[in-house]
Protein backbone atom coordinates (compact mmCIF):
# COMPACT_ATOMS: atom_id res chain seq x y z
CA UNK A 1 0.00 0.00 0.00
CA UNK A 2 1.50 3.30 -1.04
CA UNK A 3 2.08 6.40 1.25
CA UNK A 4 2.87 9.16 -0.08
CA UNK A 5 3.30 12.90 1.54
CA UNK A 6 3.27 15.92 -0.73
CA UNK A 7 4.28 19.26 0.29
CA UNK A 8 4.11 17.98 3.97
CA UNK A 9 4.81 20.34 6.93
CA UNK A 10 4.06 19.19 10.53
CA UNK A 11 4.00 20.51 14.13
CA UNK A 12 2.31 20.57 17.23
CA UNK A 13 1.19 24.38 16.55
CA UNK A 14 0.92 26.67 13.92
CA UNK A 15 3.46 28.31 13.01
CA UNK A 16 5.99 26.10 15.04
CA UNK A 17 6.88 23.12 12.47
CA UNK A 18 8.91 20.71 13.45
CA UNK A 19 9.25 19.63 9.74
CA UNK A 20 8.69 21.82 6.73
CA UNK A 21 8.02 21.11 2.63
CA UNK A 22 8.18 17.25 2.93
CA UNK A 23 7.42 15.19 -0.24
CA UNK A 24 7.94 11.63 0.22
CA UNK A 25 6.71 8.40 -2.05
CA UNK A 26 7.01 5.22 -0.42
CA UNK A 27 5.45 2.45 -2.40
CA UNK A 28 4.27 -1.15 -0.97
CA UNK A 29 7.25 -3.06 0.67
CA UNK A 30 9.31 0.56 0.98
CA UNK A 31 12.05 0.61 3.65
CA UNK A 32 13.18 4.23 5.09
CA UNK A 33 15.24 5.06 8.08
CA UNK A 34 14.66 8.41 9.58
CA UNK A 35 17.57 9.89 11.02
CA UNK A 36 17.95 13.53 13.41
CA UNK A 37 18.76 15.15 16.26
CA UNK A 38 16.46 15.20 19.26
CA UNK A 39 14.06 17.90 19.34
CA UNK A 40 14.38 18.01 14.98
CA UNK A 41 10.50 16.27 14.85
CA UNK A 42 11.36 12.76 13.57
CA UNK A 43 8.43 12.01 16.26
CA UNK A 44 6.30 14.37 15.20
CA UNK A 45 6.72 13.11 11.50
CA UNK A 46 5.68 10.05 12.38
CA UNK A 47 2.53 11.15 14.21
CA UNK A 48 1.98 13.12 11.20
CA UNK A 49 2.27 10.32 8.89
CA UNK A 50 -0.13 7.67 11.17
CA UNK A 51 -2.84 10.42 11.36
CA UNK A 52 -2.70 10.97 14.53
CA UNK A 53 -1.51 14.78 13.94
CA UNK A 54 -3.16 17.19 11.55
CA UNK A 55 -0.46 18.65 8.86
CA UNK A 56 -0.02 22.02 9.44
CA UNK A 57 0.10 22.26 5.35
CA UNK A 58 0.07 19.51 2.75
CA UNK A 59 -1.67 16.31 2.84
CA UNK A 60 -0.78 12.79 3.86
CA UNK A 61 -2.89 10.45 1.70
CA UNK A 62 -2.70 6.34 1.16
CA UNK A 63 -2.30 5.55 -2.91
CA UNK A 64 -5.80 4.12 -3.43
CA UNK A 65 -7.49 6.38 -0.75
CA UNK A 66 -8.02 4.26 2.13
CA UNK A 67 -8.05 5.89 5.48
CA UNK A 68 -4.51 6.37 7.18
CA UNK A 69 -6.71 4.41 10.10
CA UNK A 70 -5.62 1.36 10.73
CA UNK A 71 -3.67 1.31 7.84
CA UNK A 72 -0.65 3.22 8.77
CA UNK A 73 -0.05 2.18 12.41
CA UNK A 74 2.10 3.72 14.40
CA UNK A 75 4.04 2.11 17.43
CA UNK A 76 5.95 5.22 19.71
CA UNK A 77 8.51 4.66 21.88
CA UNK A 78 5.83 5.92 24.85
CA UNK A 79 3.26 3.11 23.87
CA UNK A 80 1.45 1.76 27.32
CA UNK A 81 2.40 -1.38 28.48
CA UNK A 82 -0.89 -2.45 30.79
CA UNK A 83 -0.93 -4.36 34.13
CA UNK A 84 -2.36 -7.49 32.94
CA UNK A 85 -0.80 -10.78 31.57
CA UNK A 86 2.21 -10.53 28.88
CA UNK A 87 -0.20 -12.52 26.54
CA UNK A 88 -2.77 -9.92 27.05
CA UNK A 89 -0.48 -7.01 26.53
CA UNK A 90 0.47 -8.49 22.87
CA UNK A 91 -3.18 -9.46 22.33
CA UNK A 92 -4.02 -5.31 22.12
CA UNK A 93 -2.66 -5.56 19.10
CA UNK A 94 -4.93 -8.59 17.49
CA UNK A 95 -7.80 -10.58 19.78
CA UNK A 96 -7.53 -13.49 17.69
CA UNK A 97 -3.71 -14.34 18.90
CA UNK A 98 -3.06 -17.58 19.36
CA UNK A 99 -0.12 -18.56 21.62
CA UNK A 100 1.90 -20.28 19.07
CA UNK A 101 1.91 -16.81 17.09
CA UNK A 102 2.35 -14.59 20.44
CA UNK A 103 5.61 -16.95 21.15
CA UNK A 104 7.14 -16.52 17.55
CA UNK A 105 6.81 -13.10 17.63
CA UNK A 106 8.79 -13.10 21.15
CA UNK A 107 11.49 -15.50 19.50
CA UNK A 108 11.50 -13.20 16.29
CA UNK A 109 12.33 -10.24 18.51
CA UNK A 110 14.91 -12.04 20.79
CA UNK A 111 12.49 -11.87 23.90
CA UNK A 112 12.21 -16.01 24.85
CA UNK A 113 15.36 -16.41 26.75
CA UNK A 114 13.39 -14.08 29.18
CA UNK A 115 10.30 -15.07 28.69
CA UNK A 116 11.41 -18.80 29.83
CA UNK A 117 12.64 -16.74 33.32
CA UNK A 118 8.68 -15.80 33.93
CA UNK A 119 6.92 -17.85 36.51
CA UNK A 120 3.99 -18.03 34.22
CA UNK A 121 5.11 -17.74 31.00
CA UNK A 122 2.64 -16.16 29.11
CA UNK A 123 0.31 -15.93 31.78
CA UNK A 124 2.55 -13.87 33.85
CA UNK A 125 1.31 -10.46 35.05
CA UNK A 126 3.07 -7.38 34.34
CA UNK A 127 3.24 -4.30 37.13
CA UNK A 128 1.71 -1.00 35.55
CA UNK A 129 3.50 0.55 32.35
CA UNK A 130 6.15 -1.74 32.28
CA UNK A 131 7.59 -1.62 35.60
CA UNK A 132 8.47 -5.01 36.26
CA UNK A 133 10.11 -5.14 33.04
CA UNK A 134 13.56 -3.54 31.52
CA UNK A 135 13.59 -0.54 29.21
CA UNK A 136 15.54 -3.13 26.49
CA UNK A 137 12.56 -5.49 27.29
CA UNK A 138 9.45 -3.10 27.22
CA UNK A 139 10.95 -2.32 23.65
CA UNK A 140 11.30 -5.35 22.55
CA UNK A 141 7.90 -6.16 24.06
CA UNK A 142 6.86 -2.90 21.78
CA UNK A 143 8.18 -4.52 18.55
CA UNK A 144 6.56 -7.67 19.31
CA UNK A 145 3.19 -5.91 19.10
CA UNK A 146 4.88 -4.78 15.64
CA UNK A 147 5.31 -7.87 14.22
CA UNK A 148 2.00 -9.31 15.70
CA UNK A 149 0.18 -6.51 13.78
CA UNK A 150 1.73 -7.15 10.41
CA UNK A 151 0.10 -3.68 9.14
CA UNK A 152 0.49 -2.38 5.64
CA UNK A 153 2.20 0.60 6.73
CA UNK A 154 4.27 0.35 10.34
CA UNK A 155 5.67 3.14 11.51
CA UNK A 156 8.30 2.78 14.74
CA UNK A 157 9.78 5.58 17.03
CA UNK A 158 13.41 4.34 18.27
CA UNK A 159 12.45 0.33 18.67
CA UNK A 160 16.03 -0.44 19.22
CA UNK A 161 16.02 2.07 21.98
CA UNK A 162 17.48 0.43 25.75
CA UNK A 163 19.31 -2.49 23.75
CA UNK A 164 22.94 -3.48 23.78
CA UNK A 165 24.35 -2.60 20.63
CA UNK A 166 24.58 -5.98 18.93
CA UNK A 167 21.04 -6.87 19.43
CA UNK A 168 19.63 -3.64 18.41
CA UNK A 169 21.74 -3.27 15.17
CA UNK A 170 20.81 -6.86 14.53
CA UNK A 171 17.11 -6.32 14.76
CA UNK A 172 17.26 -3.13 13.25
CA UNK A 173 18.98 -4.72 9.99
CA UNK A 174 16.11 -7.58 10.40
CA UNK A 175 13.55 -4.54 9.89
CA UNK A 176 14.71 -2.77 7.60
CA UNK A 177 15.73 -5.48 4.84
CA UNK A 178 13.05 -6.18 3.03
CA UNK A 179 15.06 -9.42 2.36
CA UNK A 180 14.43 -10.53 6.00
CA UNK A 181 11.18 -11.21 6.76
CA UNK A 182 11.89 -12.27 10.59
CA UNK A 183 9.80 -9.39 11.60
CA UNK A 184 7.99 -8.07 8.85
CA UNK A 185 6.72 -9.25 5.23
CA UNK A 186 8.50 -8.01 2.52
CA UNK A 187 5.09 -5.97 1.21
CA UNK A 188 5.17 -4.03 4.16
CA UNK A 189 5.89 -0.62 3.93
CA UNK A 190 8.52 0.21 7.27
CA UNK A 191 9.95 3.54 8.43
CA UNK A 192 11.90 3.48 11.34
CA UNK A 193 13.33 6.42 13.73
CA UNK A 194 16.56 5.55 14.75
CA UNK A 195 20.23 6.80 16.10
CA UNK A 196 21.63 4.27 14.51
CA UNK A 197 22.28 5.02 10.36
CA UNK A 198 26.30 3.06 11.01
CA UNK A 199 23.89 -0.37 11.53
CA UNK A 200 21.48 0.30 8.77
CA UNK A 201 21.78 -2.30 5.63
CA UNK A 202 23.25 -1.13 2.68
CA UNK A 203 21.15 0.69 0.49
CA UNK A 204 18.76 2.04 3.16
CA UNK A 205 16.94 5.11 1.77
CA UNK A 206 17.57 7.81 4.60
CA UNK A 207 15.73 10.71 5.63
CA UNK A 208 17.78 12.92 7.77
CA UNK A 209 15.77 15.98 9.75
CA UNK A 210 17.87 18.83 10.40
CA UNK A 211 17.75 19.52 14.15
CA UNK A 212 15.68 22.69 15.40
CA UNK A 213 15.39 23.81 11.44
CA UNK A 214 12.56 21.76 10.06
CA UNK A 215 15.46 21.33 6.71
CA UNK A 216 15.13 17.71 5.88
CA UNK A 217 17.35 15.42 2.93
CA UNK A 218 16.63 12.11 1.24
CA UNK A 219 19.84 9.69 0.51
CA UNK A 220 19.67 6.50 -0.11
Amino acid sequence: MRLRATGLSAGWEPGAARVRDLDLDLPAGSRLAVVGGSGSGKTTLLATLAGLLEPLAGTVELEDGSPLHPNVVLFAEDAHVFATTLRENLRVVRRDLEDDTALAALEAVDLMDWVRTLPHGLDTMLGPDGTTVSGGERRRLLLARAVIRRGPVLLLDEPTEHLDTARGDALLRALLDPADETLVPATSTVVVVTHRPEALPEGTPILRIGENDGTRTQES
